[in-house]
Parts: structure tokens; sequence; C-alpha cells
């Protein structure tokens, strides 16, 4: 049986795509657990030549991608466009696709199911979160941060324990739960900044295409 191989984009040129690349790293490591195969585009790495190569050469069965992103595109190093919606989005046909890229669920996402993508994974606005501005030299430390990237890992986190799309997804909106029941039933004085945002990431994580499919 092929090994099953996650493909991983992890630019790191300012403050958002920095949280979101020391965030993903507990993924790669829980892959690896499991005898996943991990490909890690970090940093300058992840820029459209490699990633273009490496699912070509590679066939990555996942495709789990950080960084901005819009309705039609998904970006990595610098903001440079990665999988662009009528240009290169059949490179991921075949494959599950989970994007924290802002919008790009919107267009991007049932653009590439039609291309022949298993399923695509991601948020239909703006993924949201809020930071605690003196813990941005280590945001794995940053509990203000916390609630928002544990409640979208667990996308990941059940695509590698073979949950479905639909599974991850719903696993992912029950943690995104978990917190606003914590930050709804505690006095805490961050809760009303938080609050919203994370009711707002929350209803904005969908999953276009099949919800059954798995990482296989």
């Amino acid at each position: 049986m092929p090994r099953k191989t996650l493909l991983i984009t992890r630019p790191d040129h300012d403050i958002t795509t920095s949280y979101c690349f020391h965030w993903s790293q507990e993924i790669i490591v829980a892959a690896r657990r499991r005898g996943i195969r991990v490909i890690d585009l970090y940093g300058k790495r992840a820029n459209k030549k490699e990633v273009e190569e490496i699912i070509k050469t590679q066939n990555p069965n996942l495709t789990f991608f950080n960084g901005h992103g819009t309705e039609a595109m998904i970006c990595g190093h610098k903001d440079e466009p990665l999988i662009v919606a009528g240009e290169n989005d059949d490179l991921l046909k075949f494959k599950i696709v989970y994007s924290i890229a802002c919008d790009s669920a919107m267009g991007l996402g049932p653009r590439c199911v039609r291309s022949g993508a298993k399923a695509f994974i991601g948020y239909e606005n703006v993924f949201i979160f809020i930071m605690d501005a003196n813990k941005t030299h280590n945001p794995t430390s940053d509990d203000i941060s916390k609630p928002f990237f544990e409640s979208s890992n667990q996308v990941p986190f059940s695509l590698i324990k073979d949950n479905t799309a639909g599974e991850a997804v719903s696993k992912s909106k029950e943690t995104f739960g978990k917190w606003i029941t914590y930050y709804r039933t505690h006095d805490l004085i961050e809760s009303p900044q938080i609050l919203p945002f994370l009711i707002w990431d929350r209803e904005s994580l969908v999953v276009h295409g099949d919800r059954e499919s798995r990482f296989v």
C-alpha cells in the first residue's frame, strides 16, 4: 500500500503567518508519529515553483495550506500565489485539501472540487484569531490564540487519524463550541473580544466535495 503523504506549507513572513507556522508544527509531529510522510515547505520554500513540483512528483494525498488568501487563491511566502482558481487548481485533483487561507473556501474551494479534488476544507470568510502582543515571539505560549488554533487544528488532526472530511470539520466545530462555552461561562477580561471571533470562525468553516472522503 502506498505510504500516506502530507504536504504542508508554512510561510513565516509576518505575525499572522508566524502564528500559523508555529501552531501547525504539532500537526507535523503527530503525522510523523503515525508513520505519515510529511513534506514541509516552510519559510521561503512555500513558493509556487516548489509546491507545483512537489505535487506533481510526490503526489501527496493530503495538502494543508497555511498563509494568506483570497476567494480565488492560496498564498505562500511573501504572499506569492500558490494555487489559483482557473490556473493550477487541477493540481489538487484526487486530494483532500485543508486551507486556513482567508476566504479560499468561498471561490477556490468549489472550483478545486469541480477540477477533481476529493474534498476542500476551509473558511468562506477571513480566518480571525486574537493574540497577546507580549507573546508574539513565542506563538505557542500565547493562551489568547490557543482556542483558535486548537480548534482549527482539529481538522488535520482528525484527517491523519483516519476520520472523514465531514467528521474532521465536525470535530473542529465541536472544539470551537467548547471554547465558546468556556468564554461564555467564565467572566474573563478577554471574553468579549474573543467570543465573537470564535463564533465567526466556526461558522466560516465548511467542506466542499465528498464529506466521506478519507486520507488514504
